[in-house]
């Protein structure tokens, strides 16, 4: 029998409670906090024990969860088991929009933001849960959770933003490397604070133009690679 720690933040947990139920009905064994830990037991002690006795890890994010650093600490853990073991241990489990965290952004995930499309994503994740256990180490971390990405309109942003900041430092190291030999060879012409600031400015648009043309094309090899194994 399968079995999976929901971790989670408290805010979420009547989905918890629900998905747990829905869970330990088709047959997996579920392991939720509030009805596994007792008065007087240590909470770090049991919690890293159920981490590492459960098959997987669930995790369910939204806002509240994000935000967690207990959570955040469980998901880490398994992640390291998810490492040494060679075997997908961690299954992100979408409640809400938020801003996933780096370490899970390349993980496909069950999507329940849309309640009616809640049994559908439910039999995603126990096609996960009921799979044999040699198929998941040779998986690796290609997982069967659900086959849906961050909106693309994230991935733009995220890839502007990114090639925006990468390209301003390049800027910076560009236009003092001018700077400096053009001072050198032409010193009877000093540049003046406008012509710096104008020179900054055009390498700034045109690095940051290539890195941000660079990554897209990059994502996009790599989204139509991941869409081919799948």
């Amino acid at each position: 029998m399968s079995s999976i720690f929901l971790s989670h933040n408290h805010e979420d947990k009547q989905f918890v409670r629900r998905l747990g139920n829905d869970l330990h009905v088709a047959g997996v064994r579920v392991w939720i906090d509030e009805a596994e830990i007792l008065i007087g037991d240590s909470l770090v002690s049991k919690i890293e024990d159920a981490i590492d006795d459960m098959e997987y890890l669930g995790v369910v994010l939204s806002p509240n969860s994000v935000k967690s650093t207990w959570v955040t600490h469980e998901v880490r853990m398994a992640l390291d088991d998810e490492i040494s073991q060679q075997r997908v241990k961690v299954l992100p489990i979408l409640l809400a929009d938020c801003d996933l965290p780096g370490f899970l952004r390349n993980k496909l995930y069950a999507d329940f933001r849309d309640e009616s499309k809640y049994e559908a994503s439910l039999h995603q994740m126990l096609r996960r849960l009921t799979e044999s256990p040699g198929s998941s180490a040779a998986a690796g971390s290609q997982t069967d959770v659900p086959t849906v990405h961050p909106p693309a309109s994230e991935d733009w942003l995220r890839g502007l933003v990114s090639g925006l900041a990468k390209g301003a430092l390049v800027s910076v190291i560009l236009t003092l490397g001018l700077f400096v030999a053009l001072s050198n060879t032409f010193p009877e012409h000093p540049l003046s604070v406008h012509d710096v600031a104008s020179l900054f400015l055009v390498i700034c648009m045109g690095s940051s133009a290539g890195i941000w043309i660079f990554r897209s094309l990059r994502q996009r090899s790599l989204k139509t690679d991941r869409e081919g194994a799948e």
